[in-house]
């Protein structure tokens, strides 16, 4: 019996992607894809951050004059009246020098947290054109926050040159621990952004959220020791005091700068505890709501 060999036809090679196409794939689902979303699209954060900027002075006669002024102003007459007239604590140093660093420490986080908690609502216009991942508004939105912490340093160092001058001493000793001040500041950052995966979205839903938080950041910045020294507390008071995750991130900027405050490590450990436990549930909300923040805008 014969036996016939037919030759199967080649199998057409798959045509390749022209170059200058686009391929439209599924979005990936997943935290880490989120955060790698933020890294292809890093070159939006400068865009976003000058949005933030515009519109912190849009409509204002003085505009970019209000950047200088308002710390100036806001530390100044706070400086004034809990030092000056009140008569306020302030752990063997200065009161301005003691209130200033305080400030910078306490403005970063509540500037950090109301600005990336408006990143959305800011934004609607363009997040209903184009696509771009949510998450990169609220990392963007920290550039406010962070020019008013540049202004406040500009404060710190003119002061610590007035008393050098005058005192011959700027009461900030150069030691390893300095490190430690920029380390709870970016300990505030971490919290403050944390909150806002969750804030963001539900303010992008309604501004009763907004109001809401600038009440709760009004109560919580008495709460938090700025204007006084912890230990200047009643005994039974302050271990409850350190229950509020800012009070040992002042603390600590404070002890690291100045040597007014003081190293509470248990109090950090919560601190760090609540922050991680911030952004574990803040991203999982903002990952599953903010497509539904979008259509609610």
């Amino acid at each position: 019996m014969a036996l016939t060999l037919r030759r199967q036809p080649a199998a057409a090679p798959e045509a390749e992607p022209v170059r200058g196409t686009v391929i439209i794939e599924p979005r990936r689902t997943g935290t880490i894809e989120r955060f790698r979303e933020v890294g292809r699209y890093r070159a939006l954060l400068p865009f976003f951050g000058r949005r933030a900027l515009e519109k912190l002075y849009i409509r204002t006669h003085l505009g970019w004059l209000w950047i200088p002024m308002r710390p100036v102003l806001d530390v100044g007459l706070k400086a004034l009246i809990f030092g000056g007239l009140l008569g306020a604590p302030s752990g063997g140093v200065p009161y301005f020098l003691f209130f200033l660093i305080g400030m910078m420490g306490w403005t970063l986080f509540e500037q950090s947290l109301m600005w990336a908690t408006r990143s959305i609502e800011l934004n609607r216009a363009l997040i209903k054109k184009l696509y771009f991942p949510r998450l990169i508004l609220p990392f963007a939105n920290l550039a406010p926050a962070l020019v008013e912490l540049f202004l406040y340093s500009i404060i710190l160092a003119v002061t610590l040159g007035v008393f050098l001058f005058l005192d011959g001493t700027t009461y900030i000793a150069l030691e390893p621990k300095l490190l430690l001040a920029p380390l709870g500041m970016f300990l505030g950052v971490l919290l403050a952004l944390g909150i806002s995966f969750w804030t963001a979205v539900l303010g992008a839903a309604t501004r009763d959220m907004r109001f809401t938080l600038s009440y709760i950041l009004g109560v919580w910045f008495f709460l938090t020791p700025v204007i006084y020294p912890l230990k200047s507390l009643p005994a039974f008071l302050q271990p409850i005091a350190v229950i509020n995750p800012m009070t040992p991130i002042i603390e600590m900027v404070k002890w690291g700068s100045i040597g007014a405050g003081e190293l509470n490590l248990p109090g950090l450990a919560l601190s760090a505890t609540m922050i991680i436990f911030a952004w574990v549930s803040g991203l999982w909300f903002f990952s599953r709501a903010e497509a539904l923040s979008v259509d609610q805008m």
